[in-house]
């Protein structure tokens, strides 16, 4: 009786505490509870925590639409820190391989950098617009956990190149403070072992954050 009696009080706790789950309240009767019973709203409980918690990472993770401007408008909003670009496409594995590295160092110096994942995937096809690739790059960007500035370009890949005067990707901006593009990184000016935020991006985020650096030219 014992045993009936607790597990008809955790089912009536659980659906309690549950909204939508559309429980009934247990009878006086000692009707048995099956394990079945329990289990199916413990699974539904975790769901519903599941669900909840991609929800406020979707609210925290998103991306947005925008041009090459827009971009340079949003180096300019963020003067008086390092701001590291990193342009990127889907298609690229050694992009997305790196792209880990850009959230870690944006959350290393939270307070003296700005982060951008600019993302490449639209070549300019007017059969495939920007927001097409939309799922695909909020998918990856979920994955990383990147709360950082994400911007899929409307300007399409080869224009991009084209300004920044670089043949591919990988390709890493560093702005200055000052908001001065101070390095582009590619593939060709890091060598033989290829682009890599922690050889050629860190060092050089470093010395733009020390003191003498930081000194008025």
């Amino acid at each position: 009786m014992n045993l009936k009696y607790s597990l008809q009080m955790l089912m009536a706790f659980v659906c309690t505490g549950i909204c939508g789950i559309g429980c009934q309240s247990p009878s006086s009767s000692d009707s048995p509870i099956s394990d079945a019973s329990v289990d199916s709203v413990v699974v539904n409980a975790e769901n519903t925590v599941q669900v909840a918690e991609v929800s406020n990472a979707e609210s925290r993770i998103s991306v947005q639409l925008g041009s090459l401007d827009e971009l340079q408008a949003r180096v300019k909003n963020s003067l008086g820190k390092v701001v590291v670009v990193d342009i990127w496409s889907t298609s690229c594995l050694p992009c997305m391989r790196e792209f880990p590295n850009l959230i870690a160092l944006s959350q290393r110096f939270e307070n003296q950098v700005s982060a951008i994942s600019f993302n490449v995937d639209y070549i300019g096809l007017s059969k495939k617009p920007p927001e097409s690739y939309v799922p695909k790059v909020q998918e990856f960007l979920l994955k990383q956990e990147a709360a950082i500035e994400n911007v899929l370009s409307t300007t399409p890949d080869s224009e991009v190149f084209s300004h920044f005067e670089v043949g591919s990707i990988p390709c890493i901006l560093i702005f200055d403070q000052q908001g001065l593009l101070n390095h582009t990184l590619t593939d060709d000016t890091a060598g033989v072992d290829g682009l890599s935020y922690e050889r050629n991006v860190l060092p050089l985020v470093e010395n733009l954050l020390s003191p003498i650096s930081s000194l008025p030219h």
